[in-house]
C-alpha cells in the first residue's frame, strides 16, 4: 500500500521520503527538542489550542525561544492535515533547536516539524477487559515540559513489552506518578486519586478533569505504593489511548479484575464529549 502521507519540514510539504533532517541538528545530537501529540475526531484537531499552549510552555520551560505565535502553529497544522488523505489521524508537532555551529547552543532557526498520519486505535480488548501496567522506578526531569528526552521511557516501554504491558508506571520514592506517555488515575471507596503536581498535564487528563469535576470527589495527591493493594479502579488518559481501564499492576489485581462503574462512567463520558466536540466541526 502506497504511503500517501503528506509532513510539514521548515517551510515545505513533503512526503516521508523526502523529510531529512540536517544532521548537525540540536535535535539529533543533544536530544534538545520538545513535542506535542494529538488526534482528530471527524478531521478536526482535538483541542488543538490547548496542545500549541503546552507547546509553547514546553519551550519556556527549557528555556526555547520560538519564532511562532500560536495562530501561526495552529495554521500550519491544519494546513498540513488538509493535504493529507481522508480519514482520522495522528498529528505530532516536533521542535527542535535546529542546526548548531557548537553542536550544543540552539540556533536562531529551529527545527519544525509536523507529522500526520493515519490514527490507529489500541485494540478493543483494552477497554472492555481492561490492560496491563507495570511500575517503573524513574523520575523525569522537568516534568512538566513534554520533551524529547524519552531514553528511559524507551527503557520503561521495552521492559512493559517484554512482560505483556501496555504502559510503564514512574514511581519515586514509594510514590506513583505518571505513565511514560499517559496520565494516572486511581479510585479508591469512590474517591478519584491523580497526582497534582511534578507530572505532564496531559490535555485528555484536562478534559477527563473539566468532565468529572461536579460529578465524583477528586484529591490531588501521589498514591502511595502500598496502597496499590487497595484500589478498587484504575485508568489511564492520553491522546490515543483516550480513557483506558487498567485492571492489573504488576502481579496486582485492581478491584475485581474488570473494568469499575466509575471508570466506565468517565468512558462514556469522554466519548460523548468527543463526538460533541467534533459535531461543532461540521
Amino acid at each position: 500500500m502506497i504511503d500517501k502521507s503528506i509532513f510539514y519540514l521548515n517551510g515545505n510539504f513533503i512526503t516521508k521520503d523526502e523529510a531529512l533532517v540536517n544532521i548537525l541538528d540540536l535535535g539529533i545530537v543533544r536530544g534538545y527538542g520538545i513535542f506535542e501529540f494529538l488526534i482528530t475526531y471527524q478531521r478536526k484537531p482535538f483541542r488543538l489550542n490547548d496542545h500549541i499552549k503546552r507547546l509553547i510552555r514546553s519551550a519556556g520551560i527549557i528555556g526555547f525561544s520560538l519564532p511562532w505565535n500560536e495562530k501561526q502553529l495552529s495554521e500550519l497544522v491544519n494546513l498540513t492535515l488538509d493535504k493529507n488523505p481522508k480519514g482520522e489521524k495522528s498529528i505530532r508537532i516536533i521542535v527542535t533547536g535546529g542546526e548548531s555551529e557548537n553542536l550544543i547552543t540552539p540556533s536562531s532557526n529551529p527545527t519544525l516539524a509536523i507529522i500526520v498520519l493515519p490514527y490507529k486505535r489500541y485494540p478493543l480488548e483494552y477497554y472492555e477487559k481492561g490492560g496491563k501496567i507495570i511500575t517503573y522506578k524513574f523520575n523525569r526531569e522537568s516534568p512538566e515540559a513534554k520533551t524529547l528526552n524519552y531514553i528511559f521511557g524507551v527503557r520503561a516501554s521495552m521492559e512493559a513489552k517484554k512482560l505483556g504491558a501496555t504502559e510503564a508506571l514512574y514511581t519515586y520514592e514509594n510514590s506513583i506518578y505518571e505513565c511514560v506517555s499517559s496520565n494516572f488515575f486511581s479510585v479508591k471507596d469512590g474517591v478519584i486519586i491523580t497526582t497534582g503536581e511534578n507530572i505532564l498535564n496531559g490535555i485528555t487528563r484536562k478534559v477527563v478533569l473539566e468532565l468529572i469535576k461536579d460529578k465524583y470527589r477528586i484529591k490531588f495527591r501521589p498514591l502511595r505504593i502500598p496502597e496499590l493493594d487497595s484500589i478498587n479502579e484504575a485508568f489511564l488518559t492520553s491522546s490515543n489511548r483516550e480513557v483506558m481501564p487498567i485492571t492489573m499492576i504488576d502481579k496486582i489485581v485492581i478491584g475485581n479484575g474488570i473494568p469499575g462503574p466509575i471508570t466506565k462512567n468517565i468512558m462514556t463520558a469522554f466519548t460523548n464529549y468527543t463526538k460533541q466536540y467534533s459535531a461543532r466541526a461540521k
